[in-house]
This record gives structure tokens, sequence and C-alpha cells, in this order.
């Protein structure tokens, strides 16, 4: 009797299905408040176009009255002339509404313009000024810190990188005080040593000397 052998696959790592979500909102809290400052004095523009445009169609309603056709006749004659066709009635209607059309895209554009600058100016700063800071790093400077305006993009994860830096220097300082008392320690076992052990002793302070030197790499 022939037995199915089937092959297990490992789980995959929790963290690696995490990453591998498409999550639209991955910041909520930095995203959200983009999309309002985005869209909050778009909204505030469409507001006023729309009750300019009711305004006008009030103050329309309010100027041109009439009860009849006839009277419909006299008014329109009254503001247009007795030579008004409805081919010049049409005409302006197709220039203003270009005109009005023109208008809301130039303001649109405008404001987009000014969003793109505002916010490349906000984000590409502090993006510049981690990247500078990551090259330091490579170099083994650990005295940077990120200092960012307050309504600069990305000061909170700044702030984290900060602390970062602080625990990442007291931990190599505290692996340097390690390492001097087991040098201090190796040198008197060297000291008092017989001559067999003595070899093995100092392979080991060669080993601390290496770690002293790779910290004396870093700047802190």
């Amino acid at each position: 009797m022939e037995e199915n052998q089937t092959t297990q696959q490992p789980p995959e790592h929790p963290e690696s299905q995490a990453f591998q979500r498409k999550n639209i909102l991955i910041n909520k809290k930095f995203q959200i408040k983009i999309i309002l400052k985005a869209s909050i004095p778009l909204l505030v523009f469409f507001i006023f176009v729309f009750i300019s445009g009711f305004y006008g169609i009030y103050y329309l309603q309010k100027e041109i009255q009439f009860e009849n056709t006839n009277e419909m006749i006299m008014t329109l004659s009254k503001y247009f002339g007795s030579e008004y066709t409805s081919q010049d009635l049409f005409s302006n209607m197709k220039k203003y509404m270009v005109l009005v059309l023109l208008l809301m895209f130039l303001l649109t554009l405008g404001y987009m313009i000014y969003i793109f600058v505002y916010f490349s100016h906000r984000i590409a700063g502090p993006v510049l000024r981690f990247e500078k800071t990551m090259d330091e790093l490579l170099h083994g400077n650990l005295k940077l810190q990120i200092h960012l305006r307050e309504k600069d993009e990305f000061k909170e994860t700044a702030d984290h990188f900060n602390r970062m830096m602080e625990s990442l220097k007291s931990r190599i300082k505290r692996i340097n005080q390690y390492n001097k008392y087991t040098r201090e320690t190796l040198k008197e076992m060297i000291d008092n040593s017989s001559p067999e052990n003595r070899e093995k002793f100092q392979k080991l302070e060669d080993l601390t000397k290496g770690i002293e030197e790779s910290i004396h790499e870093f700047k802190f």
C-alpha cells in the first residue's frame, strides 16, 4: 500500500504577511492630515463658487422681473436694446461661460501649484535632512540629531530617530565599558596564569582590542 507523501511548507512569518498587505492608509495620522490640508481649501473654494452662483441668480431674479411674455420682451429690450437677437444672446452666453470656466481653471491650477509647492517644501526639506544624516551615520558619526520646524512633516519621525540615536549611543558606551573591564580582567589573568593558558588569554585580549578599535570608529 502506497502512502501519499505531502510536503508541508513552513508557515510564513507574521511580519512578512503584514508587509504583503496592500493597505491604502499605511500611516493614517499623516495621510489624513495631508488629505485634510489639501481638500479643505479646495472645498472652501467650491463653496465660494457655489454661493457666488446662487447670489448671481438671486441678483438677476431681483433685477429682471416680468409677469408675461410682453413684459419679458420690454424688460430684455430695456437691458439689451431692441436690436438684440437670439444669436447675440447665445454668443454672449458662450463667451461668459468660457470666461467663467477659464477663471475656475486658472484658480484651480493656481491652487494645485500652491499645494504641490507647499507640500513638496514641507516634505522635501525633511527628507533631505534625513538623507544627509544617514550619510553621516555611514561614516560613524552618532553625534547628529535631526531638528525640524514645528510645521514640517515627519517631525514625529525625527523625534523617534533622535531617541533611537540616544539609545544606540548609550548601548555602545555600555559595550565599551564592558569591553574595558574585560581587558583589565584579562591582563590580570595573563599576569597570573601559567604559560599554557597565557596564549589563550592573549588571543582573547586581541579580540577585546579589535572591539575597542571598532567602537572608536564611532563618534559619540
